[in-house]
């Protein structure tokens, strides 16, 4: 069943659009967060679900009621958790939540008494008195009291400290695990909507661009700073990275894809003075809407991950039926073609990992290097180590590493192609997530 259903709305405010045929879904038990910028919305969506503005058009359901016409019925079982909370009423916390039980029928304190307790909250402040995070608290406390079927939170992480943030989500998620609470989460926060939610969905321009599924993301989203002069940087963005800013002295990317693969373009590259670290909404925004998106546009980006991909192994193979008809013309010897085959054998292994090179701020994601060549593959005999040189009975031959460097480095090249690893698609879909169920009744 769906917890909220908006179709085809519209609002403006004055002359601005907020929305123009917007819509979304949220299911009923799962953690759904609405990203979005300043300014882009979200507060006036939450005021829409509870009535407090209306729709210039279009419609919007919770729990297939109306909130213009059951408003009542919906704030039964269903709490909100404004962005600001104001209280024009000069009395103490205490009193509101004995009023708000009162409203529903419930006789316990002990929901109280828990809540205070866990976020250490005086219920005996008066609203004048309290500072702006004891009013957020004083709100949550007050909307999680009826113990309801669905939360809506309005960045619930603003004016809150780091430990009142944890207690708020741990507290959340125990009560989805137990009673199956719903929370529709309205926020910029990129880095809790993705520890904490299910779904995502992103209102850019008026409209939701896409809805992500966080539990099904290969790795959270990063930002790659480099300072060196990479004037190629094709490896990076066929693996998926998005340049956001290219200067000589730093380039900046977008990166959500496999850490492993960027783990050895890195290497690869050899490239030292990085940094990875999380990234935030407005630079995700940047990513997909702050220039030509074309070819990397979220819902499209598996397909051009393969196109890319597909043309680079058309492109290997083209190069190999070169290289063969080229060795052909000139008659190899078959002692020759053992070593081209070679050489091929070794461009296919894989490349072993070495231990990281690069120790990063204890805030950043931590990356471990791998040593590979970029160095385009060549027909060389296959390298012989100081064994093989003295099992042969040739120790005269054997090179001197320190001193012959064109030695060391004709034993050691290798060739290095990048992994065709595929982006990991949605395991699931709306309608067949097994978490989602309709069977509780809507408490009183």
């Amino acid at each position: 069943m769906s917890a909220i259903v908006i179709s085809d709305m519209t609002k403006r405010l004055g002359k601005k659009r907020l929305f123009q045929n917007l819509n979304l879904e949220v299911l009923e038990g799962e953690f759904f967060a609405l990203l979005g910028q300043e300014g882009s919305g979200k507060t006036a969506i939450a005021k829409i679900l509870f009535n407090y503005l209306k729709p210039a058009k279009g419609s919007v359901r919770i729990y297939d009621l109306d909130p213009t016409k059951d408003a009542k019925l919906i704030k039964e079982s269903v709490s909100y958790v404004p962005e600001e909370p104001s209280f024009d009423e000069n009395i103490r916390a205490s009193a509101l939540f004995s009023k708000t039980l009162k409203l529903h029928n419930f006789a316990s304190y002990d929901e109280v008494n828990k809540l205070t307790d866990l976020f250490k909250f005086n219920s005996r402040l008066r609203f004048p008195e309290m500072t702006v995070g004891e009013k957020k608290v004083c709100a949550i406390i007050n909307a999680l009291i009826t113990k309801p079927r669905l939360v809506i939170l309005d960045e619930p992480a603003k004016f809150l400290s780091d430990e009142d943030v944890e207690v708020l989500f741990a507290y959340l998620t125990d009560l989805k695990v137990t009673e199956g609470l719903g929370a529709f989460i309205l926020t910029d926060n990129l880095i809790n909507a993705q520890r904490f939610c299910d779904r995502a969905a992103y209102l850019h321009d008026g409209q939701i661009q896409n809805v992500e599924y966080l539990n099904d993301k290969v790795a959270n989203d990063k930002i790659v700073r480099i300072r060196k002069n990479l004037k190629d940087v094709t490896a990076f963005t066929t693996i998926g990275a998005i340049l956001l800013k290219d200067s000589p002295y730093e380039k900046i990317f977008y990166y959500d894809r496999d850490m492993n693969l960027l783990s050895r373009v890195i290497a690869d590259h050899m490239i030292e003075d990085y940094t990875i670290e999380n990234c935030s909404l407005d630079d995700k925004m940047a990513a997909y809407f702050g220039g030509d998106r074309a070819a990397y546009f979220i819902n499209d980006y598996g397909d051009e991950y393969r196109k890319t991909m597909e043309a680079k192994r058309q492109a290997d193979m083209a190069h190999a039926v070169d290289t063969e008809s080229a060795y052909s013309d000139t008659a190899m010897t078959s002692d020759e073609t053992k070593v081209v085959e070679s050489v091929e054998i070794n461009a296919a292994s894989p490349i072993a990992p070495v231990a990281p090179t690069e120790t990063i701020k204890l805030d950043t994601a931590q990356v471990a290097s791998a040593s590979v060549s970029s160095r385009e593959a060549e027909t060389i005999p296959p390298a012989r180590s100081i064994d093989d040189f003295k099992r042969d009975g040739d120790a005269e031959s054997v090179p001197n590493f320190a001193t012959d460097p064109a030695e060391s480095d004709a034993a050691t090249k290798k060739h290095y192609t990048l992994s065709q690893t595929q982006p990991l698609a949605p395991k699931g879909t709306m309608g067949q997530d097994s978490r989602m169920t309709d069977n509780r009744e809507v408490r009183r």
